[in-house]
C-alpha cells in the first residue's frame, strides 16, 4: 500500500503540458480581446483632450477678442500651444503622438464648400469612427494637415 501513495504523488508530463496549453489558448483569447479596448480608450482620450482644448481656445477668444492665428500640429514649439498654455493646466497631447496621431488647429479652415472657421482636430481615430462628414458633409478641403487626415475627430469652433 505504501508504494501505491509514493508513486501517485505529483503530476505527470502529460498533465502538465495538457494544462500549459489551455493556460496558453486562455491568455490569447485575453489579449487578442484587450487590443480594441485600448485602441478605444485612446479613442476616447482623443475625444476628451480635443474637447478640452476647443474650451480652452475659446476661453482664449473670449479674453482676446479672436482664436489665435495659427495652422499645424499642436506641439511645444506652436504658437497655439503657447495660447493654449494660458487656459489650461496642462495642454494634452495625443496618446500615441507618432507621425500618424497628433492634435491639430487651423484657425481659419475652410470646408469645401463652407462652413468655414476654425477646427481643432484629432489627426485620426484608431477604431472610432471619425466625425468628418458630419462637419464637412461636402468634402474636406485642401488646407494643411487636414487633408491627410484619415479618420479624424473634428470640433468646428464657432
Amino acid at each position: 500500500m505504501q508504494n501505491n501513495l509514493s508513486s501517485s504523488r505529483g503530476f505527470t508530463l502529460a498533465e502538465l503540458l495538457v494544462v500549459i496549453a489551455i493556460i496558453s489558448v486562455l491568455s490569447a483569447i485575453v489579449l487578442v480581446n484587450v487590443g480594441p479596448a485600448r485602441q478605444d480608450a485612446r479613442d476616447a482620450q482623443r475625444q476628451s483632450d480635443i474637447s478640452q482644448i476647443a474650451i480652452a481656445l475659446k476661453l482664449y477668444r473670449e479674453h482676446n477678442g479672436s482664436y489665435p492665428n495659427y495652422d499645424g500640429e499642436i506641439d511645444s514649439s506652436s504658437t497655439v500651444y503657447s495660447a493654449l498654455e494660458n487656459f489650461m493646466e496642462e495642454v494634452p497631447t495625443d496618446p500615441l503622438n507618432d507621425p500618424e496621431h497628433y492634435y491639430y488647429y487651423n484657425s481659419n479652415h475652410q470646408c469645401d464648400p463652407g462652413p468655414n472657421g476654425p477646427v481643432v482636430f484629432a489627426r485620426s481615430l484608431e477604431s472610432k469612427d471619425g466625425n468628418l462628414n458630419e462637419v464637412c458633409p461636402d468634402g474636406w478641403g485642401s488646407q494643411g494637415g487636414a487633408s491627410t487626415s484619415t479618420n479624424p475627430y473634428i470640433i468646428m469652433l464657432r
